[in-house]
């Protein structure tokens, strides 16, 4: 462990200088970042140091300009990819199996925090760095979340109407449950899928909602044709004719007859399309082909 005084006293200095904003050059601000990075990979590093680092690459991330915020975004994986939760195949993917008292869960909940930071920064991240992240968040996720709050997550955030990416949360979405379906999990998909009709059909304006839709299918489906349709729906995103009304009456149908859907769970597909009829055709053709 990196315990002695000259050691402690150098990664101090560090992260004084990170602290200091941008006013330090930016050549000098890479060279400690690396620095850090490799100080975390060389396992040198005492819990209260990594700590210290993994607050001050937070901040940073969170706070400059692009050419500082993508190296200590780098600094923040490597302090999550070489600590106690990487140890474990897929991160802290056994979370929820798992009671606040058990050993380490102060350190997993410090860890979804960060994840968490991640993700807020997409909110006011230039396109660059938002589609940067948006890339690497699926396999992040997976990593370091048991599956229900990468729902949580996922979901939330691509129908959040703060979420300035909507296309890139899609990507993400689609991702996601490619992964889920790919391990068998494409029950739970439908369940969330189902979960997150209500929210979806009241979102407005209505191209949003239909759109929101379309992705919403198209991302859980297990029908070949149909997800390849992905691309060009990305398209569609602020617009809206009968093309979208068509496509979404054919998603939600494969959905309904192909799933696998229990009675009751037929019925709340159908009871949400019915509750926004009354004031949306495009709603009633679809709940007079389920009906």
């Amino acid at each position: 462990m990196c315990r002695t005084f000259m050691g402690v006293l150098c990664v101090q200095v560090a992260l004084v200088s990170l602290s200091s904003g941008d006013v330090l050059p930016l050549s000098v601000y890479s060279a400690v970042i690396h620095c850090l990075e490799r100080l975390m990979l060389s396992f040198s590093l005492s819990k209260s140091d990594r700590e210290a680092v993994s607050s001050v690459a937070l901040e940073r991330y969170d706070s400059s300009s692009l050419s500082r915020s993508l190296p200590a975004l780098g600094l923040l994986l490597t302090y999550l990819y070489t600590g106690r939760s990487a140890d474990q195949a897929s991160g802290i993917g056994q979370l929820e199996n798992e009671t606040l008292n058990d050993p380490g869960m102060e350190g997993q909940l410090a860890v979804l925090e960060h994840l968490t930071k991640i993700l807020d920064r997409m909110h006011k991240a230039p396109p660059f760095e938002a589609n940067i992240v948006a890339r690497m968040l699926p396999a992040l996720l997976e990593d370091f979340m048991p599956r229900h709050q990468i729902m949580t997550k996922v979901v939330g955030e691509f129908l959040s109407s703060q979420q300035p990416y909507p296309g890139l949360m899609a990507d993400v979405m689609f991702k996601v449950f490619e992964n889920l379906i790919r391990r068998k999990e494409s029950d739970f998909v439908t369940e969330w899928v189902l979960l997150s009709l209500g929210s979806v059909v009241q979102r407005t304006p209505l191209a949003m909602a239909v759109w929101s839709l379309n992705c919403l299918f198209v991302c859980s489906s297990l029908n070949g044709p149909i997800r390849a349709q992905y691309p060009c729906l990305c398209e569609r995103l602020g617009r809206f004719d009968d093309v979208d009304g068509e496509f979404l009456a054919v998603v939600v149908e494969e959905f309904y007859n192909n799933r696998g859907l229990l009675k009751h769970q037929r019925q709340s597909l159908v009871a949400v399309f019915r509750s926004a009829a009354a004031d949306h055709e495009v709603y009633q053709h679809v709940v007079s082909l389920l009906t």
